[in-house]
């Protein structure tokens, strides 16, 4: 059973001001490391297969940590050789500065080496702490995790190094080395700058499966779990980060308010021998909160922490998932703290998390800053032969491709209003908590059947709308029976209107047909992939539902469905034909 105990009551006399932990209205920032490398794993040693590349890689990550000054670095677990520790100890120069804090998870070490190791640190400013226990210990090599800080010890600044060693060992699915090989750590330390800061401890990959069991009503009592915020940092080298397991650690975390999780996975292009390590493609790295602030409206924001390789997920109420692009070497992000004190409340709003740069480690083992970072979603409708235009463009904004996904094929809610396309009732941006399922249409890293089918589901209404349905005019209903002349895509409109606004946000992005001229037509049409007439009529409804009682657009909606002998639709048959009007008055047809 694992043991939490404060940092301060285990060193006496003890204390430190790191700014990750402080509850002001400053963000503070964390560079946040994906290893890529090729894991390996005997009885003796679980790390880096290719120690000498690892050292450089190391390196150069801790060298970005100095140049970018981060006030949180951290690595995922097996990930550091004790090589590159032992420089630090022995170069003062290569020490973090006061306030920062590095979260380091070390390649395995044996207990006998440990024990050395914590001898060699004879520099009077450096304090290095393990728990001694574990020495007791018959297996062989134990899993650790490096706390580095500049802390006072009796007033006098010292250097702190705290080892923190894996409790719980991994799952035996896919090997059962650590079971039989890891000493079991006994301790969980809690780090606080004082009583009423930010409170943060640390659960290694497998852990994070036993942290609702050991937090006992004495220990929560004992950590005022309840009433404190906490951040949780989840290093991990996990094959399968959406396991039943994982998910349930995320979700019994964010059960209670004030609780935040960074998780951080090895790079998905990282291998255990010959095999992906990543059985379905993402890591999953990334940020795990709970604000009851974020603002939906801030599109901009969504926008470009998307294009930097940080994707939004919404699990429902007052939940956020920023999840990582995997293959991204290291993430520089800023985050207000978990709960704010500081300032008024106008000041205190926590509206998410924000990368400031994305970088690749080169061969060189220098970092290249990168403009963008590449979702995969248009490499994906390649590979499905994807022809349309406009989900096709890199520069066509990502929420108006997930628009176009969701009302082309009828992903919408069930009672749905002019509000439909707002970032919260989105669909493709839903994620339930049970399953974490990726539904994004602009987001392809994962390749579960799940997440790869509902892409394909999305593409695939498109495709048939604008691809065949109606380039035949046979397949006009009356409503749309204008238009049979006119060249139509499927896609949204990029004209504005004279206050510089685009035509289709005017309008809700209910209006997903274009003509020549980028022309926007005012009608709404959307295709069921695997639906029948019941099911078109259902959606037809609800499309409706996006329009006025009184507005000329709810007969200018069409679904379109599939039989034996071709296409058939819903619509409006008593509605006029359809030409073109873009004005904005309420009983127009584009509204």
């Amino acid at each position: 059973m694992m043991q939490f105990k404060f940092l301060d009551e285990v060193i006496p006399s003890l204390t430190f001001d790191l700014a990750v932990l402080r509850r002001d209205t400053t963000r503070y920032s964390m560079l946040l490391y994906q290893h890529e490398g090729t894991l390996f794993g005997s009885a003796e040693r679980v790390g880096n297969n290719d120690q000498t590349l690892a050292y450089k890689q190391s390196n150069a990550f801790l060298e970005l940590l100095r140049q970018t000054n981060a006030d949180l670095g951290v690595t995922p677990e097996y990930v550091v050789p004790w090589a590159c520790l032992k420089e630090i100890l022995d170069d003062t120069s290569k020490y973090p500065k006061n306030g920062k804090l590095w979260l380091l998870g070390m390649e395995s070490i044996k207990k006998e080496d440990i024990a050395q190791f914590a001898a060699d640190c004879t520099a009077a400013s450096v304090k290095f702490h393990y728990d001694e226990s574990v020495l007791e210990d018959q297996k062989s090599f134990l899993n650790t995790l490096i706390y580095v800080f500049w802390g006072k010890i009796e007033g006098t600044n010292r250097f702190i190094v705290i080892a923190q060693f894996k409790t719980k060992h991994m799952g035996v699915w896919g090997t059962d080395l650590e079971r039989n090989g890891m000493v079991d750590g006994k301790v969980i330390y809690v780090l606080k700058n004082n009583n009423s800061s930010v409170r943060l401890f640390t659960v290694v990959c497998s852990e994070a499966m036993n942290l609702a069991e050991a937090l006992t009503a004495e220990a929560r009592d004992y950590l005022h779990y309840e009433d404190s915020p906490y951040l949780l940092i989840n290093p991990q080298v996990n094959p399968g980060p959406i396991h039943k397991h994982f998910l349930d650690f995320r979700n019994a975390v964010l059960s209670d308010e004030r609780k935040e999780i960074i998780s951080l996975n090895w790079s998905s292009n990282s291998r255990l021998g010959h095999d992906s390590l990543l059985k379905e493609g993402s890591g999953r790295s990334g940020i795990y909160t709970r604000s009851g602030q974020f603002s939906f409206g801030d599109t901009a924001r969504i926008v470009k922490n998307h294009n930097l390789g940080m994707y939004y997920f919404y699990p429902g109420k007052d939940r956020h998932a920023f999840v990582l692009e995997s293959k991204t070497s290291a993430f520089l992000i800023e985050n207000l703290p978990v709960h704010i004190t500081g300032g008024v409340a106008a000041q205190q709003r926590r509206n998410g998390p924000e990368v400031t740069a994305a970088f690749k480690l080169k061969n060189d083992f220098r970092w290249e800053a990168l403009e963008t970072v590449s979702d995969g979603h248009i490499d994906f409708l390649k590979n499905l032969d994807c022809e349309n235009s406009f989900l096709m463009d890199p520069n066509q904004c990502i929420l108006e491709k997930e628009r176009l996904a969701c009302l082309s094929s009828g992903e919408i809610p069930e009672k749905s209003d002019l509000h439909w396309s707002d970032v919260d009732k989105l669909l493709s941006l839903h994620f339930a908590e049970t399953t974490e399922i990726n539904n994004r249409a602009t987001v392809a890293q994962d390749t579960s059947g799940a997440s790869s089918d509902k892409r394909a589901y999305y593409a695939k209404a498109i495709e048939k709308l604008g691809g065949v349905i109606l380039k035949d005019a046979e397949n006009y209903p009356p409503s749309l029976a204008g238009l049979k002349n006119k060249t139509i895509s499927v896609g949204y409109s990029q004209k504005k209107n004279t206050a510089h606004q685009k035509l289709t946000k005017e309008n809700y992005f209910r209006y997903n047909m274009v003509a020549e001229g980028d022309e926007m037509i005012a009608a709404t049409v959307c295709f069921l992939p695997l639906g029948g007439r019941a099911d078109a009529v259902r959606v037809y409804e609800r499309l409706r539902g996006l329009f006025t009682s009184d507005s000329m657009s709810k007969s200018r909606v069409v679904v379109y469905y599939e039989t034996n002998q071709g296409f058939d639709c819903v619509s409006d048959l008593g509605a006029g034909s359809i030409t073109t009007d873009n004005s904005t008055r309420e009983n127009s047809i584009t509204r």
